[in-house]
């Protein structure tokens, strides 16, 4: 929440930050009142555990999924408790679900690289991107979690169900996000000097702030059949 709540200090970025709040019953049934489908994810979790899909399926009824798992109940109420017990009592967030766009029928994101040099003064800038494709039957991009697999960024666009997509003008649509998103996050935490975003694409286009991870794993990048992404990561 500290993250979505810098970012938001920009209404440029705000407008690509997916609403979010701490997860109680009161924003629970906020944001089922303003959206068909929410995502919770525990605050400290990683690699995607935990995170629990919620849609409501009208009449009343809501289909909870956890991976491939798909549960269904009917009433707020019987929502609610079933989701605290999901959760185990920990602190979560509740997020407006983006429809990612797809590849071959599975959601996919972009993982975003941004890193400035170790010197004082050196500039932000995006060093590499890919793209995460869901695993079958899963709604979760981590590749781990789901059995997905990485593929290049411009492959993926070029493949995907985005309407009208062209792959550079929507990267360079990317990039400038990420890197007005990273100058927000490095006033409040001035040793930053790398930062993954977690972009969604939703199907005309636009991009999202699904998260931004200060710790991001690089070992991503070595699934690649090119390796130069991965070099000039570890470089720097």
């Amino acid at each position: 929440m500290k993250k979505y709540r810098t970012l938001a200090e920009d209404g440029g970025v705000r407008d690509a930050l997916p609403e979010s709040a701490r997860f109680n019953r009161e924003s629970l049934d906020g944001f089922l009142g303003r959206y068909r489908s929410v995502v919770i994810k525990p605050t400290g979790g990683s690699g995607g555990e935990g995170v629990l899909f919620v849609m409501a399926k009208g009449d009343g009824r809501y289909r909870i999924r956890s991976g491939k798992r798909k549960v269904t109940v009917r009433g707020r109420d019987a929502l609610y408790r079933h989701l605290r017990r999901r959760t185990g009592g920990r602190r979560c967030l509740i997020q407006r679900k983006i429809s990612l766009a797809r590849v071959d029928g599975r959601p996919f994101d972009v993982r975003v690289m941004v890193q400035r040099g170790r010197e004082p003064g050196s500039r932000w800038r995006v060093t590499a991107k890919l793209a995460r494709i869901a695993g079958r039957g899963w709604l979760i991009t981590n590749t781990a979690r789901s059995g997905g697999r990485v593929t290049t960024y411009t492959g993926a666009i070029r493949r995907s169900n985005i309407r009208e997509a062209e792959a550079r003008s929507l990267e360079l649509r990317i990039d400038r996000l990420c890197l007005r998103a990273v100058r927000l996050l490095h006033k409040g935490c001035s040793r930053l000097r790398t930062v993954g975003f977690d972009i969604g694409l939703d199907r005309d286009g636009k991009p999202w702030i699904i998260e931004a991870n200060f710790r991001p794993s690089k070992s991503l990048f070595k699934r690649l059949k090119d390796k130069s992404l991965y070099r000039r990561i570890i470089r720097l």
